[in-house]
């Protein structure tokens, strides 16, 4: 198995990638193009979320079969991202995407604590925005 992590060099990716270092053989991180600490590292890739060419080229350069997804920035950016990672693990019999969502998908009900099986109810745009990346990525409609 081939794990890539894009946006490894935030707080919860590069966590991930830490544990995940300790795991597995091939765990590749990316990383936003003006952070010059990680250049030096192999297992870290250069990535400029919403450049034309630049998920397809960092996939087909890693070649991972699975995806983990921590990837902060333009909510059009990140969902046109998404829609190539679906299209890209298409292909791999076994390829699979682990998307970190957050708790804003329930920011329309605040009154009561929630579980992973509750149906999301979101106000804010971020946890709306959530939403429709989990149904992108194969969610269930809830």
């Amino acid at each position: 198995m081939r794990i890539l992590i894009l946006g490894a060099s935030g707080y919860t990716g590069s966590c991930i990638k830490k544990k995940l270092d300790q795991e597995f053989m091939d765990v590749y991180g990316a990383y936003k193009a003006r952070q010059v600490k990680f250049r030096r590292d192999p297992s870290m890739h250069q990535f400029a979320l919403g450049t034309k060419g630049e998920l397809e080229r960092l996939l087909y350069e890693v070649r991972p079969t699975l995806v983990v997804s921590c990837l902060r920035g333009s909510f059009h950016q990140q969902m046109e991202a998404h829609k190539v990672l679906g299209e890209y693990l298409v292909q791999y019999k076994d390829g699979k995407i682990i998307y970190l969502s957050s708790a804003n998908v329930f920011d329309g009900a605040l009154e009561q604590a929630h579980m992973e099986p509750d149906l999301p109810k979101a106000e804010s745009g971020y946890g709306k925005f959530k939403i429709d990346c989990e149904m992108l990525l194969g969610g269930e409609r809830r």
